[in-house]
């Protein structure tokens, strides 16, 4: 009698394993055949639509490449803006007087602007180069003093535009207002033109600025 009831004891227990090894077995089969639906369903939805070509993601954000900031005009637009306060010039309110000069030519497609002020302020500019500047210079003193007898040959500027190709502009700043002439160079070359000695000392004084060992270079952007 005790063998039988050990018997039987050992057949439910032998029972009780089978059944749970099989209800693990058929769940890791619903498992794994669901990961492998999902995988499947990843893969369609990565396909290409048919007649579309696959566009790789870039690896790294898309940057816009943008121009770079008109140096030259920023600088040459802040030579017209500069006002005699700046500068430490007084001038008497019922007089009008030059305190500076810009001169601007033309050069095998570039254009170069000299800023000459009453203080002796001195600015060079390149439209394809950098700066040249010094803050107290002679030269520039003595140009603005010659630019002086000139204004009655200029006009009120409207705009302070660049000159054209073989052609020369003479700016003059005073406490009123801007005013602009404009020369050929031929004729400045022909010493036809009342700006011929003016122009020529501009000249000089560009070329002594560059060999001066007290200029500041500043490199074009």
């Amino acid at each position: 009698m005790k063998t039988s009831k050990l018997i039987l004891s050992t057949l439910i227990f032998v029972s009780v394993i089978f059944l749970t090894a099989c209800g693990n077995h058929s769940k890791e089969n619903t498992e794994t055949g669901t990961v492998a639906k999902d995988s499947s369903a990843d893969s369609a939805k990565a396909q290409p639509a048919s007649g579309q070509k696959a566009v790789a993601a870039p690896s790294e954000p898309i940057k816009t490449r943008m121009p770079k900031q008109d140096k030259f005009a920023d600088q040459r637009l802040n030579a017209f803006t500069i006002v005699p306060n700046e500068l430490n010039i007084q001038i008497p309110r019922d007089k009008e007087v030059v305190y500076g000069i810009i001169i601007d030519q033309e050069n095998a497609g570039a254009i170069t602007t000299l800023a000459c002020y009453q203080n002796g302020k001195t600015v060079f500019y390149e439209s394809n180069g950098g700066t040249l500047q010094k803050k107290a210079d002679n030269d520039a003193i003595q140009l603005v003093l010659q630019a002086k007898p000139l204004l009655d040959k200029a006009t009120k500027a409207h705009d302070t535009s660049i000159p054209a190709t073989g052609r020369v502009k003479f700016y003059l700043l005073t406490n009123k207002g801007i005013y602009v002439a404009a020369e050929d160079v031929k004729n400045i070359s022909a010493h036809t033109s009342p700006w011929t000695s003016l122009f020529e000392q501009a000249n000089k004084t560009i070329a002594r600025l560059k060999s001066d060992k007290e200029y500041v270079i500043s490199p074009a952007a």
